[in-house]
């Protein structure tokens, strides 16, 4: 159930899902937006939520997002606020007026404004491209995988239940919430098992 409040709802732990402090892939220590949904990955789990089931945005404040990216530890901050609206502002970068996100948050009688990025130094990975369900999918009769990764799977997507899909061997193990209603795609990678 939703609150009342316009923000990004708190049961959507997509933080989590993201990279801690990653040297070798700063990218994904951030959440990003595109056609209306939220990404998070660390290269061994991925999910994509909704935008309108895990904020209370509007359609528009929705679509202003769209493209823009926020550092994880900014996210997790920011579901404390009492309301959040997303606005676009012109900034002068290299010289030249860029148009940007920016989320202005408020709590008490304290106002915090966020820029997201749109200019990481990385390209992001192709989030819909690993999600791509394959045509067939296999019985697997042994897996191996961290009980971690399905925890914090299950905190980003907003759910306590969840179903799997197995696609290929050594392929990638599709999540999906049991409840019909939460529309978020999570993704296991594959790790490999060596056996002694």
């Amino acid at each position: 159930m939703k609150k009342n409040t316009v923000n990004f709802q708190p049961e959507y732990k997509l933080w989590k899902a993201c990279a801690k402090e990653s040297l070798a892939r700063p990218v994904l220590e951030y959440v990003f937006f595109r056609n209306g949904y939220a990404y998070a990955s660390d290269a061994n789990i991925l999910v994509r939520v909704p935008l309108d089931l895990c904020t209370t945005f509007d359609e528009e404040s929705i679509d202003l997002l769209d493209g823009f990216a926020i550092h994880a530890s900014l996210l997790k901050n920011l579901v404390k606020y009492e309301k959040v609206e997303v606005a676009h502002d012109i900034v002068k970068r290299n010289g030249e007026d860029k148009v940007v996100a920016v989320l202005i948050a408020w709590k008490e009688n304290n106002c915090v404004k966020v820029y997201l990025s749109d200019n990481l130094s990385v390209t992001p990975p192709n989030f819909e491209g690993i999600l791509q369900m394959p045509k067939e999918v296999v019985t697997v009769s042994k897996i191996g995988m961290y009980s971690k990764r399905t925890d914090t799977l299950a905190e980003a997507m907003g759910t306590k239940r969840m179903k799997m899909i197995f696609t290929q061997k050594d392929g990638v193990i599709f999540v999906h919430p049991v409840e019909e209603d939460n529309e978020s795609v999570g993704a296991i990678m594959p790790l490999m098992l060596y056996e002694e």
